[in-house]
C-alpha cells in the first residue's frame, strides 16, 4: 500500500520531486533572508554594543524632548553648536559649543556611548580678548588622523587649533603674519589671514587634504593649500578676473559637490552673475589652477539663480531621487522654498557614475508662504536664512528643518510629486510644513538654528535645536516605529592607512560623493548625496551620507564613492548599516576599502542559520529515501523480468 502512490506517480515527476523540494527550501530561506534585512531600526548604536545606559526607552510615539536625557541641559551657558566632528577618534560625534554671550572661544562635548550623553571637555580660546569668533569648522588639517578646528575672527584672520585624539586642542600661536601670498608657514604658525566668515573647506588637488578657500568681500577669493609637510599652508589669490565684472554675494557660502553625475565633487562659487562651476578634471587637473577659461567652466546665469531677486543660500541634496544632486534655497522676497532640479539622463546598474555633459538645472517652486529668517549667534556671528537636509520618514526624499516666523523651528517634508512638477503642474506642493506633532514646535522656539543629527550613531534622524538663550534642545525621532524604516549610512575619510595605529584615523573628507542603486516593489531607484559640501555660515553638517530606504525590496544592489580625483564601487551591501571607506591612498583605488557596520541581528541570524540546517537535513532526508524508494522499485521490476523468464524457461 505504501508504494502505491509512488508507482503511480510519473517518473519524470517523481525524479523533479527532489528539485522541486529544493526550490521550496530556497525560497523559505530566502524568506527568512528577506525578513533580515527588513527589520526595525532599533535605538542602540551600529558602531558598538549597548554600553551601562542605554537610548530612552518607552518614548512616545513621534518626537519628543530628550535633552536631559543626553545630559545637554548639563552644559551651562556654553550650549551653543556651531560645529561637528569627531574629536575622540571614537567614530562618534562630539559637538563645538560657544557661548552667544562671550564669542572668545569654545567648548567640546564629546558623546559618551557608554553612558548616552554628552560630557564637556576642555576647547579652543583666541589668543586675544579682543577678537570675537566670527565662523567655526572642523577638518583635519595637519593630516594626522585627528580632527583639528578653525576658528574664523572678526579681524579676517583664522586660528587652527590641533586636536590631540582626546577632545583637547594646542593654544601655541606665532602671531606673526603667516599665510601672506607667496609665504608659508610653519607647522607652530597656526594662524591664517586674508579669511572671512565665507569660506570653503576642500580638497583642491585631488590629495584628499583639506583646503581652504576663503571668499572675501569686495577683495575676491584666496586659496590657502595645505602642503605635503603637515601643518605648512601657502596662500595665494585666487582665480582673481573672476570679480571684475561679478561681486562676491555674503549671505551665500561656496560648495563642493557633485553637479555632473561623475561623483566627484565640483566646485560651485555663488555670486551676483550667478553661480560658477568648476566640474572635477580628475587626474588631469586641480581647482587651484582654474580659471573662467578653463574648459570644465560653467556659468549658470541669473535666470536660474539671482541673489538680486531674493533667492538665498544653497542647500544640497537629491530631493527628487533621480540619482543626482539637486540645489534648494530659499527666496527671501516671494517667501518661497524653490529647488534647481538637476536634469541628467537616467543611468543603470554600472553606470552610477558616468558623467553627463548636458547637464542642467530646471528651476521649480517646492513651497509658498514659506517663511525663513536669519538670525545671528552675536554681532561677529551671522547665520543666514537657511535650509538644512535630513530625512526624518526614511522614504529616501530629503526633507528640510528650517527656522521660521516667531522663531519658531519648521519641519517640511517631502511630498515626492516631482514627476508633476517637473511636467509643468504649478499648483504642485513639493513640501509641506509637518503639522501633526506640538512637541516640535514646543521645543523650538526662540531658535536660531536646527540640524538633523544622528545621536550615538544608530541610524536615527534627531533633531538639534539651538535657542537664544545659548541652550540646545534634542528632539528624539520616535516616527521610525511606524514603518520597516531602512536606510544607509557612508563616510568617506582622508587617505591614510588603518593599520598600525589604534584607534584608527578618522578624518572625514569634504565632497566625497555616495551613490545608491536598489530595487523597489515599483521601480528602480538611484539616490546620491555629497558630504559636508559646505562649511561656513553655520553649516551644522554631519560629514557623511545618510539615505532612507523604507522602499527598498532587498539588498542594495551597488554603492559607488568619489572623493579626490577617482570612483570605485561595490555591490550588494545590506541596508540598516554604516559603511566607512578608507581610501589608503589618494591615486591607488585598489587599496581603497571598507569597515562594515551593521544591526546585531543576533538572534534573527541564528533563526536563519537553524532554519536553513533543518531544511537542508530534510532535504537530504527526503533525498536519500526518494532514491531508496526508486531503487527498491527498481529491483522489484528486476527480479520480476527474472521470474518470467525462468518460468518460461
Amino acid at each position: 500500500m505504501e508504494l502505491t502512490f509512488w508507482r503511480l506517480a510519473p517518473r519524470s515527476w517523481r525524479r523533479s520531486l527532489p528539485w522541486r523540494l529544493f526550490l521550496c527550501s530556497l525560497v523559505l530561506c530566502l524568506e527568512l533572508q528577506s525578513s533580515v534585512c527588513k527589520s526595525e531600526v532599533h535605538s542602540s548604536s551600529l558602531l558598538r554594543a549597548a554600553g551601562e545606559r542605554g537610548a530612552p526607552v518607552l518614548t512616545p510615539e513621534g518626537f519628543s524632548d530628550q535633552t536631559a536625557y543626553v545630559g545637554l541641559d548639563q552644559l551651562g551657558d556654553v550650549g551653543a553648536l556651531v560645529a561637528f566632528g569627531d574629536f575622540s577618534r571614537d567614530m562618534f560625534l562630539d559637538l563645538v559649543l560657544v557661548n552667544p554671550q562671550a564669542m572668545q572661544g569654545a567648548l567640546v562635548a564629546v558623546w559618551d556611548h557608554e553612558n548616552f550623553r554628552f560630557v564637556q571637555k576642555n576647547g579652543i580660546q583666541l589668543p586675544r580678548a579682543s577678537l570675537s569668533l566670527a565662523s567655526v569648522a572642523s577638518a583635519d588639517f595637519n593630516n594626522d588622523g585627528i580632527l583639528d578646528i578653525l576658528a574664523v575672527a572678526d579681524n579676517a584672520q583664522a586660528f587652527i587649533f590641533y586636536g590631540d585624539g582626546s577632545g583637547s586642542f594646542t593654544s601655541d600661536f606665532d602671531d606673526t603674519a603667516a599665510g601672506m601670498p607667496g609665504n608659508v608657514s610653519s607647522s607652530d604658525m597656526k594662524t591664517l589671514s586674508q579669511m572671512s566668515p565665507n569660506f570653503l573647506i576642500f580638497d583642491a588637488n585631488g590629495d584628499l587634504k583639506p583646503d581652504i578657500l576663503s571668499i572675501i568681500p569686495n577683495r575676491g577669493a584666496v586659496l590657502h593649500t595645505a602642503l605635503d609637510d603637515p601643518g605648512m599652508w601657502r596662500t595665494t589669490p585666487w582665480n582673481q578676473n573672476l570679480w571684475t565684472s561679478c561681486s562676491v554675494v555674503n549671505d551665500a557660502s561656496p560648495a563642493f559637490v557633485d553637479l555632473n553625475g561623475d561623483c566627484l565633487p565640483d566646485l560651485l562659487i555663488p555670486s551676483s552673475c550667478g553661480l560658477h562651476v568648476w566640474l572635477n578634471a580628475g587626474p588631469q587637473g586641480s581647482f587651484a589652477d582654474v580659471t573662467t577659461a578653463s574648459s570644465t567652466y560653467k556659468l549658470i546665469g541669473s535666470s536660474v539663480w539671482d541673489p538680486n531677486r531674493g533667492d538665498g543660500r544653497l542647500a544640497f541634496a537629491d530631493f527628487n531621487g533621480d540619482g543626482t544632486i539637486d540645489i534648494a534655497f530659499h527666496n527671501v522676497r516671494q517667501n518661497t522654498i524653490n529647488v534647481l532640479v538637476n536634469v541628467q539622463r537616467i543611468r543603470t546598474y554600472g553606470q552610477l557614475c558616468e558623467p553627463d555633459p548636458h547637464w542642467a538645472l530646471n528651476r521649480l517652486v517646492a513651497a509658498t508662504d514659506a517663511t525663513v529668517i536669519a538670525s545671528e549667534l552675536s554681532n561677529s556671528f551671522r547665520v543666514p536664512p537657511t535650509l538644512r537636509v535630513g530625512d526624518f520618514n526614511y522614504d529616501g526624499l530629503p526633507d528640510l528643518v528650517v527656522v521660521g516666523e516667531g522663531d519658531a523651528v519648521v519641519l517640511y517634508g517631502n511630498t515626492g510629486r516631482w514627476g508633476k512638477a517637473q511636467r509643468g503642474d504649478k499648483d504642485v506642493a513639493l513640501f509641506k510644513p509637518f503639522e501633526s506633532d506640538s512637541v516640535l514646535k514646543d521645543s523650538g522656539k526662540n531658535a536660531i538654528a536646527a540640524c538633523f543629527f544622528d545621536t550615538d550613531e544608530s541610524g536615527r534622524q534627531d533633531i538639534l535645536v539651538l535657542t537664544k538663550s545659548g541652550k540646545m534642545r534634542l528632539i528624539w525621532n520616535n516616527y521610525i516605529q511606524k514603518a520597516e524604516s531602512l536606510f544607509f549610512k557612508g563616510t568617506a575619510l582622508s587617505a591614510l592607512p588603518y593599520f598600525g595605529r589604534k584607534p584608527p584615523p578618522f578624518a572625514p573628507v569634504p565632497g566625497a560623493t555616495f551613490k545608491l542603486s536598489f530595487a523597489t516593489p515599483e521601480s528602480h531607484v538611484l539616490l546620491a548625496c555629497s558630504q559636508c559640501p559646505e562649511s561656513s555660515f553655520l553649516a551644522l553638517q554631519t560629514c557623511n551620507c545618510f539615505f532612507g530606504l523604507v522602499r527598498i525590496s532587498n539588498y542594495i544592489e551597488q554603492v559607488a564613492l568619489g572623493t579626490g580625483k577617482y570612483t570605485r564601487s561595490w555591490e550588494n551591501l545590506m541596508p540598516n548599516s554604516v559603511v566607512v571607506v578608507w581610501p589608503q591612498d589618494a591615486v591607488q583605488t585598489g587599496s581603497w576599502w571598507i569597515e562594515y557596520f551593521t544591526q546585531r541581528r543576533g538572534g534573527q541570524m541564528l533563526g536563519v542559520v537553524i532554519a536553513l540546517c533543518v531544511l537542508l537535513l530534510l532535504l537530504a532526508i527526503s533525498i536519500y529515501y526518494l532514491f531508496w524508494k526508486e531503487f527498491q522499485e527498481d529491483r522489484l521490476q528486476k527480479y520480476g523480468r527474472v521470474d518470467v523468464f525462468n518460468f518460461r524457461s
